[in-house]
């Protein structure tokens, strides 16, 4: 008896916890209820990730989250969390050993949101009541909060996630100082633009939305003048009902027709490039203080400390051409610095997706809702009602670039002056996820693949169609 009960207590512990091996494939398999829909992964803590497999239960006929946690070199199995419609991940955040996921779902003919709260301790689960979706533009994703972003004609509407017990609303009503801006928002596309991670190149659509710490900051481009509106919200105060609008444009510099021109946000400071025949301005305005600092991008000093001085010299001449924009952005760098990479794309092949790799969760765990839209698009030519983001617009395919050397950098010092962008270390890595991810899409005997990168990791987990298992696979950076 004692033997017997030995052996049940081994195997408990072998079917709990799978220990892989860094460089091989680790297998197990799930239930054959289960008709898998998608995956889903990210980071917890330091190395350490979660991965999600999303499924029917066709016996119980609803819907499960099976959740794995890779953690301290261990695949460790949690419960299954049910649902009775298929959901959808939309982001996530971490609060020490809380992992919080922001998921949506069709109800019917609405799309409702709902937070989960996974305890990576003691595995317990927590669902938020579900939102409604009506309306709903984005999500803006910080380290340990979401935002979830909701637009009218004549209201806006943020919805901030710390946990499942702690959603609350931020309503603000159009008046007659922002009653336009609000209109325009609610009919054009809103980008939310990464602070997690090293950004390339930015968004070239009219509207952007950020967020650093709590503070929402929306920008709004008019590229045939040249000026840019801040709108800025505290989500701190849930009392704070007021969105004001500032207008900033760029201190003249140089003669002739403006030709092109973009902006970024970061550190709260407003970066707005300008670009005429004959000049390339960059306009660094403070947003607290309103304070504004000019650089000139054809200036001695920013060609000679730029990381590629062809890059720099030709920039103008190939950043006005009619079928590309510019675009400007800065990533964090130590002991205050930052680091400024100025690039252009061809309009009509780049959209900014968040970052490549958000863009490639959002399509694998979508694949088969984009075929359905596309052939309804085909057989109904768009007279039926979609709900959920249109591919074709908020998460096309494309993002292409026709020219890996079209960008230079330079380097800021914390007061603003320029250093060589060689002196400067990001904060977020510039990884090339793209390279990791292609080898696992264009290994035919993987499916339901989602990928994950932590400091020194790139780890995924994905169906081998061949041994009929799920693996975790990690392999080191290079």
């Amino acid at each position: 008896m004692k033997t017997t009960i030995q052996l049940l207590l081994a195997f408990v512990i072998l079917t709990s916890f799978i220990k892989p091996d860094r460089n091989t494939a680790n297998g197990f398999k799930i239930d054959q209820n289960y008709k898998v829909q998608g995956t889903f992964s990210g980071n917890t803590q330091g190395e350490d990730s979660f991965h999600f497999i999303i499924a029917k239960n066709k016996k119980e006929k609803n819907y499960n989250i099976l959740p794995f946690q890779f953690k301290n070199e261990e695949v460790v199995k949690m419960d299954p969390i049910t649902f009775k419609e298929q959901p959808n991940v939309l982001s996530f955040h971490n609060n020490g050993d809380q992992l919080s996921v922001v998921t949506s779902y069709n109800e019917g003919k609405s799309r409702k949101f709902q937070v989960v709260d996974v305890n990576l301790k003691d595995h317990t689960v927590k669902k938020s009541e579900a939102l409604d979706g009506e309306n709903y533009k984005t999500t803006v994703r910080e380290k340990d909060q979401n935002f979830l972003v909701f637009s009218e004609k004549e209201s806006l509407k943020i919805v901030a996630v710390k946990n499942a017990s702690d959603v609350k609303d931020i309503t603000i009503e159009a008046t007659a100082a922002n009653k336009d801006f609000l209109k325009a928002l609610s009919k054009n596309n809103l980008d939310a633009i990464s602070s997690q991670d090293f950004v390339e190149n930015g968004s070239i659509n009219d509207f952007r939305i950020y967020s650093d710490q709590g503070t929402i900051t929306i920008t709004q481009e008019n590229t045939k003048e040249g000026t840019t509106n801040v709108a800025q919200i505290d989500t701190s105060d849930s009392s704070n009902t007021e969105l004001k609008v500032t207008n900033f444009k760029s201190n003249d510099s140089g003669e002739g027709k403006l030709k092109k021109s973009t902006s970024y946000v970061s550190d709260n400071k407003l970066f707005q490039m300008n670009l005429k025949k004959d000049a390339a301005t960059l306009d660094i305005h403070n947003l607290d203080d309103k304070s504004n600092k000019q650089l000139n991008l054809l200036s001695g000093d920013v060609v000679s400390a730029a990381s590629s001085k062809a890059a720099a010299n030709s920039f103008l001449k190939n950043a006005t051409k009619g079928k590309n924009q510019p675009t400007v952005t800065v990533n964090e760098a130590r002991d205050g610095a930052l680091k400024l990479r100025v690039d252009y794309v061809n309009k009509k092949l780049y959209s900014y997706n968040y970052n490549w790799w958000w863009h490639h969760h959002w399509m694998m765990q979508n694949q088969m809702w984009i075929m359905q839209q596309q052939q309804n698009r085909m057989m109904l030519q768009n007279s039926l009602p979609r709900f959920g983001p249109d591919v074709s617009d908020a998460y096309p395919i494309y993002t292409v670039k026709e020219k890996a050397d079209s960008f230079f950098e330079i380097g800021l010092h914390a007061n603003g002056s320029i250093m060589p962008a060689s002196d400067v270390t990001t904060i977020h890595k510039n990884i090339d996820k793209k390279s990791y991810i292609d080898d696992i899409d264009n290994n035919k005997k993987l499916k339901h693949s989602s990928t994950v990168f932590t400091a020194t990791t790139f780890r995924y987990i994905s169906y081998n169609k061949k041994t009929k298992s799920f693996l975790i696979h990690s392999k080191s950076l290079k």
